[in-house]
């Protein structure tokens, strides 16, 4: 069986990820996930990780819900910072994939004071994945795509999975009823109070990724770190892909395996066709939010207040 690193560049981020050594990738991984990464992908990035005794503990690392954290960072040496230099307060609200936590998990979900657990997935994914939400956690429902399930579409080759991805994506910005339900989702976010929030979907990384990646840019946060924020899920999740991989290709075969790898993934590509989406349809992020969501500066005046230091 081959590992994550022999599938061909073209498909994987991980063979796409720039050196180590560089130091914006270098440092934001200083900052973010130290402590935190799997060891598989952690021998040569660690090495520079300091600890910090007088930082608060980091967000903690979930074995059965394995991309659950904070969107404001994993720790305070790498809580994110705006453009002008602002502080995101952590603790507030996190992200993640289906919460089926162990029990452990579970109780460590409960030491969160978590209120809220906003459930981004289809009728048909919550059935086969029914949440666990932490203990005095309101559940709500908020089908981003509007449909009863979620099916895996029919593939014949990885372009087409690439090219699928890039257009799921796109309708995060043109489906009306898309639009409408992220809105209230912060609706939520902003006007619930009482204690911190989580939302997700089943893997934390396309419906949970696009919420961050407007919810940071609500906040002021530079585009490439959001861009770094989202390709985390390959670090997070590293175990799990690599596990769902090798289960369909011992069930259907490599090349059938291969065909599909994209679809579990963080890619930037994906990412990038939401936003130049966003540039084709309203120009700037911010008309977008705007106009698109028609979210009231009320609205992101609260979520700023909540999340801005």
């Amino acid at each position: 069986m081959r590992n994550a690193t022999e599938v061909s560049a073209a498909i994987n981020p991980f063979l796409r990820i720039e050196d180590p050594g560089a130091p914006t990738r270098r440092g934001f991984l200083k900052g973010s996930l130290c402590s935190l990464l799997l060891p598989a992908l952690s021998a040569p990035w660690l090495v520079s990780c300091g600890e910090d005794s007088y930082a608060p503990p980091p967000t903690p690392r979930l074995t059965s819900v394995n991309n659950f954290r904070d969107v404001a960072g994993a720790n305070d040496e790498g809580a994110y910072r705006t453009s002008s230099g602002r502080k995101l307060q952590r603790g507030v609200i996190y992200r993640s994939n289906a919460l089926d936590p162990s029990p452990t998990d579970l109780a460590t979900l409960n030491t969160l004071h978590i209120v809220a657990d906003y459930d981004l997935r289809t009728p048909g994914e919550i059935a086969l994945l029914p949440d666990i939400p932490p203990a005095g956690a309101t559940w709500l429902n908020i089908n981003i795509i509007g449909t009863s399930n979620n099916p895996a579409p029919a593939l014949t080759s990885a372009d087409q999975a690439i090219s699928d991805m890039e257009f799921s994506y796109t309708e995060f910005v043109t489906d009306s009823g898309v639009r409408g339900r992220l809105a209230e989702v912060f609706q939520k976010l902003a006007t619930t109070s009482g204690g911190s929030q989580v939302y997700h979907c089943n893997g934390g990384k396309d419906r949970t990724g696009w919420v961050t990646t407007i919810l940071l840019s609500v906040l002021g946060v530079p585009q490439s770190v959001i861009v770094q924020d989202y390709m985390l899920t390959n670090v997070y999740s590293a175990a799990s892909i690599q596990a769902s991989w090798q289960q369909m290709a011992n069930a259907d075969g490599q090349a059938f395996a291969d065909i599909y790898y994209p679809i579990w993934i963080a890619d930037q590509r994906y990412l990038d066709a939401a936003l130049n989406q966003v540039t084709a349809s309203y120009g700037t992020m911010a008309n977008y939010i705007n106009q698109g969501l028609g979210l009231s500066s009320t609205v992101q005046t609260l979520l700023c207040d909540k999340l801005l230091t």
